[in-house]
């Protein structure tokens, strides 16, 4: 008799079987203190540039954020950036983590993010929604016709990231603005080698994560522990 056969006549035993499965991976989960792979994460770890250490913040903040020390940075930006925290043993152990690479965004990108969030939130637009006129369009009652509406201009510089502004591509050609905003994310994210040590004011040198150099920062931090092993990452809580 197949697998499938079986579980069809013995419903009950299955159903007992997934339960004990899944309270197993819980239980895994729970052991792990909540970091590592299969964790959801709620912290994340960031590092304050003016002090060179780190410190934790809400996993769905993005940087830059303010930090600790409760300055900007001398180019008048926050000090919170994003601390990439790798271990090649347990994450409890603070022995074994060590700080990958740093993470932040342009001004440009986060307002993308932020406007991507805002867009994800909202969802798409209902289909059979309201008439202007107020009534549902149906069988017996056609819809009252759109107002005219003015064609899009294109966004100013810098606006991409704002929910439902258009843009450009310089050949007259206009882009959709999630398809703006993840454009503005993939130029305006940028990622630099962690501080050899903690403590100190910190300059990183920021390059996009999108380019060479970035992805080697970025390779060179997950496989640190040797022998093509990753890095496990690890968050706070």
């Amino acid at each position: 008799m197949s697998l499938r056969g079986w579980m069809n006549e013995h419903p009950a035993a299955t159903v007992v079987g997934a339960a004990a499965f899944l309270a197993l991976v819980i239980g895994a989960v729970l052991l792990r203190g909540g970091s590592g792979p299969g964790a959801l994460a709620t912290e994340a770890y960031f590092l304050d540039l003016n002090t060179g250490k780190l410190f934790d913040a809400k996993v769905s903040e993005i940087p830059p954020i303010a930090a600790p020390s409760g300055k900007p940075t001398a180019e008048g930006e926050p000090a919170g950036v994003r601390a990439r925290v790798f271990s090649c043993g347990s994450c409890r152990d603070a022995s074994k983590r060590y700080t990958g690479f740093l993470e932040t965004n342009t001004q440009d990108a986060k307002a993308a993010i932020t406007g991507m969030s805002a867009r994800g939130r909202r969802g798409p637009a209902t289909p059979g929604a309201a008439a202007p006129s107020g009534r549902a369009p149906g069988r017996g009652s056609p819809a009252a016709p759109a107002p005219p509406q003015a064609p899009a201009e294109p966004a100013p510089s810098g606006a991409e990231g704002l929910p439902g502004a258009t843009s450009s591509d310089g050949a007259g050609n206009t882009r959709s603005p999630m398809m703006a905003m993840r454009e503005a994310v993939d130029r305006g994210r940028l990622v630099a080698k962690a501080p050899a040590a903690e403590g100190g004011p910190v300059t990183p040198d920021w390059v996009p994560a999108s380019s060479p150099e970035g992805a080697q920062i970025v390779n060179d931090a997950r496989l640190r522990c040797g022998q093509g092993t990753a890095a496990q990452e690890c968050h706070p809580r």
